[in-house]
């Protein structure tokens, strides 16, 4: 059973209109709640999902890609990888970095000099990148209702724009239901192969989706 909730920090923001809350309710990593909505699934954990999350993506080598950095949480676990060159973090939103600066699991988003956290809206900043500079993507966006543009058809192929031909992406969807997360894992696996997207698989343990960018076929 989880222990009792205890909030590391905690924050109203009349711009956003938006309560954000630090908090732990168990062992392990700290979670941020949004206005009520949990940022990570906590079943059966957020470290069980990550590792699910990345082993879909590893080996981690190269440089990285992570879209929506949270907690940072998938920034860390990249950049502590032998391979890794250097993990690209975006983040939009101020007040999820400054909660972040609250949170001692997060510590090393700021420390780790692989990490380049950026306060900026993916959608924007992903286009300073040329083509195939990417060897992983981990794409942890918000939920499909609070951030369609991230599951739009036109992202998707920004996404495989940036990504290597052979180098792998990570779509989390997380599990909003059953019924809910089917839909949204197939629509957004449909949106994926459109944009030039194979192997798109659907990973329940990680809840989410893989899939690879085809390797550059040579000419015969």
């Amino acid at each position: 059973m989880a222990g009792p909730r205890q909030v590391l920090y905690r924050y109203f923001s009349p711009e956003t209109n938006l309560l954000y809350v630090l908090f732990r309710d168990r062992e392990g990593l700290a979670n941020l709640e949004i206005s009520g909505v949990r940022m990570k699934s906590a079943a059966p954990s957020i470290e069980a999902v990550l590792k699910a999350s990345l082993r879909e993506i590893s080996p981690l080598v190269g440089a990285c890609l992570d879209t929506c950095g949270g907690l940072g949480y998938s920034a860390i676990a990249m950049a502590r990888a032998l391979g890794v060159t250097r993990v690209h973090c975006f983040e939009r939103d101020v007040n999820v970095v400054e909660a972040a600066r609250h949170n001692p699991d997060s510590a090393a988003l700021f420390e780790d000099r692989k990490i380049d956290l950026r306060l900026a809206d993916v959608c924007e900043g992903i286009d300073a990148f040329p083509a195939g500079h990417f060897d992983r993507v981990f794409h942890d966006p918000p939920r499909l209702g609070l951030a369609g543009e991230l599951y739009s058809g036109a992202f998707y192929g920004k996404l495989y724009r940036v990504l290597k031909p052979g180098g792998r992406l990570f779509h989390y969807t997380g599990s909003p239901g059953e019924k809910a997360g089917k839909r949204v894992r197939q629509g957004a696996a449909s949106r994926l192969r459109e944009a030039g997207f194979e192997a798109v698989r659907d990973c329940p343990e990680a809840q989410g989706l893989s899939a690879v960018r085809p390797p550059t076929r040579r000419e015969s």
